[in-house]
């Protein structure tokens, strides 16, 4: 049995684990906001990401281009009236849009998720470190015929892909992955260099 059940002496037997005095830990409440979380509600249970999420994000990006908004900058400004509208091919999209219709905690894009948080400047860095991650796994697949590197490779190029719709980078459930596939993936670079030389 899953709960056991001990005997001392004479005393009556006592469940190892009673169920029913148990406490959960509480947590504080969450920092979003009410219509952020029923934005982002709504979303989910219509199983698509919002257009007009990836609109909000460019116009952020379009008023702060060097540094963006700093972290977490998309949520804490994502009902802002002022980023509904921004870059002018794109204000007819909006047109009308309530500033909270649409609003998520994130831009379900790594690289407009990066641009607004480190602006155009963290965007650029980011995507050279991971054009030189992709190089140094490309070579060495190639020169090793290695199938482990090819598929490390191909996995980092699908997570990694500019068009995608993805979670949050900056989660430990995406960025675990993210990190365990480059570091693994580096790691056999190294050791395939060393047996060559």
């Amino acid at each position: 049995p899953i709960i056991a059940n001990f005997q001392k002496g004479s005393q009556p037997s006592k469940a190892l684990f009673n169920i029913k005095e148990t406490r959960l830990l509480h947590l504080p409440p969450s920092p979003i906001n009410a219509e952020e979380m029923e934005s982002h509600r709504t979303a989910q249970s219509q199983r698509f990401v919002e257009p007009s999420i990836y609109i909000r994000a460019t116009n952020m990006v379009y008023a702060h281009p060097l540094f963006g908004l700093g972290f977490d900058g998309f949520r804490r400004h994502c009902a802002d009236a002022v980023y509904i509208y921004g870059m002018p091919p794109l204000n007819h999209f909006m047109a009308g849009m309530d500033p909270v219709v649409g609003c998520n905690i994130h831009p379900h894009n790594i690289y407009l998720e990066i641009a607004t948080t480190a602006g155009l400047i963290g965007l650029m860095l980011f995507v050279c470190m991971v054009l030189i991650w992709l190089k140094k796994l490309l070579l060495a697949a190639v020169a090793s015929k290695d199938l482990m590197l090819s598929m490390l490779f191909i996995t980092l190029c699908m997570m990694f892909w500019p068009l995608a719709s993805i979670s949050s980078l900056f989660t430990e459930r995406t960025a675990g992955w993210a990190f365990l596939m480059v570091g693994w993936g580096v790691a056999l670079v190294k050791s395939a260099n060393t047996q060559r030389a």
